[in-house]
This record gives C-alpha cells, structure tokens and sequence, in this order.
C-alpha cells in the first residue's frame, strides 16, 4: 500500500465550496464521490461539516488514502469490516504478519474460509504489538473487501460465513510511508528474506489479486514472483482487469486499488471468480 495525499485547497461561505484542483486529482475526487454514493457538492459539505465526527474514526492516519470522503467510505461498511494482524519486531525490524481482511468480525469456532489474496508492497504503520490484534480498517483494505462484496454480489452467491481475504506483501516491513521502508530495504536487504518473510505466504491461494504500482521495485516482483504458482489478476493502466501467471505480469501494468472506480475493482475479482466456478 502507498501513502496518499490529496493537496487540495478550498474556500467556503454559507452555501458552497470550491475546488481548486487540477485535472488528474480533480478525476480522483470524482472516484471517490462515486464510490461513496455522493455527489460532488454533497461530498463537499460533509468536508466541510463532519470533521468533528470523522475525528472519532478509529482510522490509520499514517496509513494510505487519508482523505475524509474514503474514511467515511470505510467507516460506514455495512459488513463490519475488521482486520486481524501479528505485530512485532525482529531484530528490531517492525514486521506484519498473518493478515486477514474479514468482512466480518471472525467467529471463533467456525472454520475460516479465505476467497482469496490481496498483495501490496508492505504494510503500513502502526503502533499496535501482539498476535491476533484486530487492526484499523483503512480505505484501502475497505476498497479490497467491497470489491469481493460486489463480485459475489454480481455472480449471484453468497459470501462464505466465516470469509477473509488474505493479504500478503512482497515484504513486511511496517513503516509511515513506502519511501521509507525502500530506504530501510535498501540498506538491509535482508529484512526481504529468510525469518523476515511472512509464514502465510507457505500456503496456496484460490488466487492472487497484485495491488503494487508501477514504481515498484521489478526485484521486489520477480522474487515473489519465482515463488508463487496461483493465477494472478490486476487492474491495469486501461482500468481493465488482466490475468496471468506470475511470470506473465507486466509490472509496469499493475495499478494500486485506492482512487478507482468501485466497478473497475469489482471486476478484477469477478473475473477470478468466474474463472474458479
């Protein structure tokens, strides 16, 4: 997952607010609005008129896509959104591990069924220490779990009682930003291997849904890459889903999920779906 920021600047009376934006954030905000149900000015005044409320939103500030129409977004999942995590340090290393995206909160005594695996670069920030913490859900992880909803939703079949998406990373370093763990990475490189790699990652998955970016790292890529055998899938730079083997994943064409469309993510899993049926 990456850092987002939206710089945008604003000025407000009464009755409206304006935008001074540029093109491509100006695309982003439209995204947004659309996978809130909003409409832009609406979308504008709950800027303006609920930073108090957004404030009691146990949400991951340092995390990514932290602007208040995607907390809003997450916030109000009718699924109850959770996410379960172990976090520690090795060496001192901050390390995740053994990530589960539920779409409810788990039931202990049922047997977890996982849809699926999402994989980001690395985890992002958090103060959170132990085994089994439930984390913060943040836009990211809701926009993932909201494409499954709406996959199953379009093929007509119910989510499994007890489901989780399983997210993985191509290392598992926890820091504020990217840029930072690529620094740590660079200096260490072994943090990227070894006792450093997530046991999770030994299983096999009903498939891999790659959410990096192009600035990825292609090393990062081709070593998990080498090491995985399930049907991948991504959106690409058209905004359309693409599948293939690890090896056939052009890097370059993977987009990360936060800032699309609702019916372009619901289709990256919908065509896994569909292939697995």
């Amino acid at each position: 997952m990456l850092e987002n920021n939206m710089p945008v600047e604003h000025a407000m009376n009464r009755n409206t607010v304006n935008f001074q934006i540029d093109e491509d954030l100006k695309r982003r905000f439209e995204d947004v609005c659309e996978a809130a149900g909003l409409s832009i000015q609406e979308a504008c005044m709950r800027f303006a008129e609920a930073s108090v409320r957004l404030n009691r939103i146990p949400f991951e500030a340092s995390g990514h896509g932290s602007d208040a129409a995607e907390k809003t977004v997450t916030a109000e999942a009718p699924l109850a959104y959770a996410a379960t995590a172990d976090y520690f340090e090795k060496d001192g290393v901050p390390l995740r591990f053994d990530t589960k995206l539920w779409f409810r909160r788990p039931v202990e005594g049922i047997e977890p069924v996982c849809v699926g695996a999402v994989v980001g670069l690395n985890p992002g920030s958090s103060e959170a220490t132990g085994r089994g913490v439930e984390g913060t859900v943040d836009a990211t992880i809701g926009r993932v779990l909201t494409a499954f909803v709406d996959a199953f939703t379009e093929k007509g079949e119910p989510i499994p009682v007890n489901a989780f998406v399983r997210m993985l990373n191509l290392f598992y370093v926890r820091t504020k930003n990217s840029g930072e763990a690529l620094r740590m990475l660079a200096e260490q490189p072994e943090i990227a291997s070894g006792d450093f790699r997530d046991p999770a990652e030994k299983a096999t998955y009903p498939f891999l849904w790659c959410a990096w970016t192009a600035s990825t790292p292609a090393r990062l890529v081709e070593a998990f890459g080498a090491a995985r055998t399930e049907a991948c899938v991504w959106l690409g730079a058209d905004r359309t889903a693409k599948h293939g083997d690890p090896s056939s994943m052009a890097r370059a064409d993977v987009r990360h999920p936060l800032f699309k469309r609702r019916t372009e993510l619901c289709a990256v899993v919908r065509t896994m779906l569909e292939r697995g049926s």
